[in-house]
C-alpha cells in the first residue's frame, strides 16, 4: 500500500535500493523507486522464522542478504536473497544476558570478514558473532546509570 507504519530504521544498498524496517507491520520492505516496493521479510507478527516481531536495525550485504535485529523476539535473523524465511544468527533463546541471548536488540552491522555486530540495547552491550562460530561474544559493555 506504500504507507509505512512506525519505521524504525533504513538501509540503502549499493544498487540504490532503499530498505525500511517497519515495526508496526512487522516487516522489511525494499523500495526500488518511489512507487515500487516489495515486502522482503516478515509481514506478520510472531516467533516463527518466517515472521518478525518489531524489526529495528537492518543491514544488507553486497550479496543481497538481509540481517534484521528484532526487538521483541530478542534475536537477529538473516533472510537470504529471495528466501521467504530467516535463519537464526544471534539470540533467539529467550530474553537474557547469556552468549546466546539478547534483550531488545536494535542495531545490526556486518564487517568485511562476515562478523555480525549487534547493539544489544536491553543489556547495554555490543555483541559480536564472528563468521563461522556458534556463539557471540561481548565486545563492549556500557555503564548502567
Amino acid at each position: 500500500d506504500g504507507v509505512w507504519k512506525r519505521p524504525k530504521s533504513m538501509f540503502v544498498d549499493e544498487a540504490g535500493a532503499f530498505y525500511v524496517a517497519e515495526s508496526g507491520r512487522h516487516c522489511v520492505s525494499r523500495w526500488d523507486s518511489p512507487t515500487e516496493h516489495t515486502v522482503v521479510a516478515g509481514n506478520s507478527q510472531g516467533t516463527s522464522l518466517w515472521q518478525l516481531d518489531t524489526p529495528a536495525g537492518i543491514f544488507v550485504t553486497t550479496d543481497g542478504d538481509l540481517y534484521i535485529a528484532e526487538i521483541q523476539n530478542d534475536r537477529v535473523t538473516c533472510w537470504r536473497r529471495n528466501n521467504d524465511m530467516g535463519e537464526l544468527v544471534v539470540g533467539g533463546h529467550g530474553r537474557g544476558a547469556g552468549v546466546q541471548q539478547l534483550s531488545g536488540p536494535q542495531g545490526v552491522w556486518l564487517n568485511s570478514h562476515g562478523a555480525v555486530y549487534v547493539a544489544d540495547t536491553g543489556n547495554n552491550r555490543i555483541m559480536c558473532k564472528p563468521a563461522g562460530t556458534s556463539d557471540a561474544e561481548m565486545v563492549v559493555r556500557g555503564n548502567i546509570i
